[in-house]
């Protein structure tokens, strides 16, 4: 749905449970980096991504954030597009960067110098399983605040965040959403959660 960009790629640990997604995306014409390394080492494994499609830059939609927003997205990689950053510098709309956006609805934007520097100079375990915390504890991040946001912060029922870390989240909150919202169109964005949460909510 994003119009930015067209080239994807599913990059999974090969011990996954990620049968489904494999299937669609292979569905979908979508190659997919069926990972064998360290299941725990995502910064070699979007090195590899990235070397296997020749990219220069690379888009960074983690697989927990299942309310990914393409307008989000877009926005984000127009911005990036318009003012570049140096090589070396991690630009994302992913989390919440103290403007009350919720964390899971955007992108990391990488060059791939920078991820393939990290790949052999990093060495703590939670930098390679984490990337995104090397450049913020480093001061190497250019937090965004996407254009799209504007449209969104004023909802009276916004929650604090859309990824999912936890078995929890999925069962009280993904699910419950895409149970609602799928079945009539299945290319629901973020507003129609939120409207949907303020109906729920007697907003």
């Amino acid at each position: 749905q994003c119009q930015t960009f067209s080239e994807i790629i599913l990059a999974l640990p090969h011990e996954s449970n990620g049968l489904v997604q494999k299937e669609a995306a292979r569905e979908l014409d979508i190659p997919v980096l069926d990972y064998k390394g360290d299941y725990n080492n995502v910064l070699h494994r979007h090195v590899i991504a990235a070397d296997i499609m020749d990219g220069d830059i690379i888009i960074r939609i983690p697989g927990d954030n299942t309310f990914v927003d393409p307008n989000i997205v877009d926005d984000t990689v127009r911005a990036y597009d318009s003012h570049p950053t140096r090589w070396n510098e991690l630009y994302s709309s992913l989390d919440d960067f103290g403007e009350g956006q919720p964390a899971g609805l955007g992108c990391e934007i990488w060059d791939v110098r920078f991820l393939q520097w990290l790949d052999k100079t990093v060495t703590e375990k939670h930098h390679r399983e984490h990337p995104h915390k090397w450049p913020i504890e480093n001061d190497h991040f250019i937090p965004w605040v996407p254009y799209t946001w504007l449209d969104y912060h004023t909802m009276p029922f916004l929650p604090r965040k859309f990824s999912v870390d936890t078995p929890e989240e999925f069962e009280g909150f993904t699910k419950r959403i895409y149970e609602a919202l799928y079945p009539n169109d299945p290319n629901f964005r973020t507003m129609d959660v939120l409207l949907y949460l303020g109906e729920k909510n007697g907003i």
